[in-house]
């Protein structure tokens, strides 16, 4: 249950700074991860609950590798350019 609370927090923060937007991409996230856990518990026939909580560490690990505002990916490209110049 937590990971529900959590995750759409900490996938929304690694993609913005304002807390405004990052409420939108929170509650956006939590509504996607929990449609797309309900549809694949539905297809393969699994509980529903850790079917969402899956979709949310997917959402979470793709947003800290790919988030614009601090993922990883970004700041090593950011890095990399400071250095560059």
């Amino acid at each position: 249950m937590s990971a529900m609370l959590v995750a759409p927090g900490a996938s929304a923060r690694q993609w913005t700074d304002k807390l405004s937007v990052m409420l939108v991409v929170a509650a956006s996230v939590g509504c996607l991860c929990g449609l797309a856990g309900a549809l694949v518990s539905i297809q393969l026939a699994v509980p529903t609950g850790p079917a969402i909580v899956l979709c949310l560490a997917g959402a979470a690990v793709i947003s800290v590798l790919f988030g614009s505002a601090r993922g990883l990916v970004w700041t090593k490209i950011r890095r990399k350019r400071r250095a560059a110049a």
